[in-house]
């Protein structure tokens, strides 16, 4: 929980220097540069306008006159491959891209081609809330996990009006949308470093609790594995949970109300038990321990 406050401190940061002076791409690498380099669990940090239909042709061909001479506005087909994206009323590509090493790939996807994504940025549109998505792969993935996105809508002031940086009603929020601010995570990695420094080791399962059930499961610790290499027991991604964790009584974690984001998908839960002195033979009992998130 304390590290996905951190991140939305950081959104709402960008947020509101945007509000006061929109960052250009060479203001935007400066400005997230820090941040990467202290948060080691943030995969990139993103900037995503809002793109209609008619102005894609002139969008598109301001971002290649700035040095990005292939660039387009891409999406994933159903074979998995990135395509330039078909015609919809809007879209939302991912502009600023900081770092860019290891996260090119994303340059150009249109958020608003993913049914997850886009679920997540109507939410966060209608309310004015940072919003994360229900678990995805990444565009950019290319191990066995999963990972979310963190979005953060930024709007346009009324003329005249300045003083809140949320319009009033729902109809506004829609109207005054320019984009969205989003952090990118690996969920492996933001476990890592909600737990550097711990020096028990914990066997635990992260599941979202209102998606359907083959979906639900976000990965597990155990024996086995490799995705988390600096514990003994590394995180492993869903669907199937840890059986071991399965048959232990769960300690449910939904995301309290007061945290200032929201799942699109609702409440996660973190069963988990202490592997401290754990043994097959004995079966230690958990000790309880508050959720990572």
């Amino acid at each position: 929980q304390r590290s996905l406050n951190r991140y939305s401190d950081i959104l709402s940061f960008l947020n509101d220097y945007h509000r006061v002076s929109p960052p250009h791409r060479q203001d935007f690498t400066v400005l997230t540069a820090r941040v990467l380099k202290t948060y080691p669990g943030i995969q990139a940090m993103e900037w995503a306008p809002l793109v209609t239909a008619d102005d894609r042709p002139k969008f598109e061909a301001q971002v290649r006159a700035e040095g990005y001479p292939s660039f387009r506005i891409t999406e994933l087909n159903p074979q998995g491959q990135l395509v330039r994206a078909g015609a919809r009323p809007y879209h939302t590509p991912v502009t600023y891209l900081e770092p860019w090493g290891g996260n090119e790939v994303a340059f150009g996807y249109d958020l608003n081609s993913n049914l997850t994504r886009a679920t997540a940025m109507n939410q966060a549109r209608d309310t004015g809330q940072i919003t994360a998505t229900g678990r995805i792969r990444l565009v950019q993935e290319r191990r066995d996990q999963f990972g979310f996105l963190m979005f953060s809508p930024v709007y346009s002031p009324l003329p005249g009006d300045s003083s809140s940086p949320i319009p009033t009603t729902r109809s506004e929020r829609r109207y005054q949308l320019q984009g969205f601010f989003l952090g990118v995570f690996r969920l492996s990695d933001l476990v890592e470093g909600s737990l550097r420094g711990l020096q028990h080791e914990i066997d635990f399962a992260l599941y979202d609790r209102s998606a359907p059930p083959l979906t639900n499961s976000w990965g597990s610790t155990g024996p086995t594995g490799n995705d988390f290499p600096s514990r003994r027991s590394p995180f492993r991604p869903g669907p199937q949970p840890d059986p071991r964790i399965a048959c232990s009584a769960p300690v449910l974690r939904p995301v309290p109300a007061a945290l200032p984001w929201a799942s699109a998908n609702g409440p996660w839960s973190l069963p988990h038990r202490s592997t401290m002195v754990w043994n097959p033979a004995t079966a230690s009992s958990a000790f309880s321990w508050s959720g990572l998130f």
